[in-house]
């Protein structure tokens, strides 16, 4: 979850939604595909709702490498699971 200590980059042009840049979300997400391995950096509002994704990250820190440049300080945020679904 991003708090008020997150930043958050104004014209990034990294990342848009139904052609409009995503602005500042609460909650990020990051999970690797079952079928391809890759990993998805999913965008949520503070219900876990998705807003957007970003997909086909070769790593987990590919994809924190993105979150930072559109919300720096999110590197320190991160939590990890083991949650997996069949």
């Amino acid at each position: 979850m991003l708090d008020e200590t997150v930043g958050y980059t104004v014209g990034h042009g990294l990342f848009f939604v139904d052609g409009k840049e995503i602005g500042r979300v609460p909650c990020l997400v990051i999970c690797q595909d079952k079928d391809s391995r890759l990993f998805t950096l999913y965008y949520c509002d503070s219900d876990w709702n998705l807003l957007g994704v970003a997909t086909n990250y070769q790593s987990v820190d590919a994809a924190k490498h993105r979150a930072e440049r559109i919300y720096p300080g999110s590197s320190e945020r991160w939590v990890e699971t083991s949650s997996r679904l069949r």
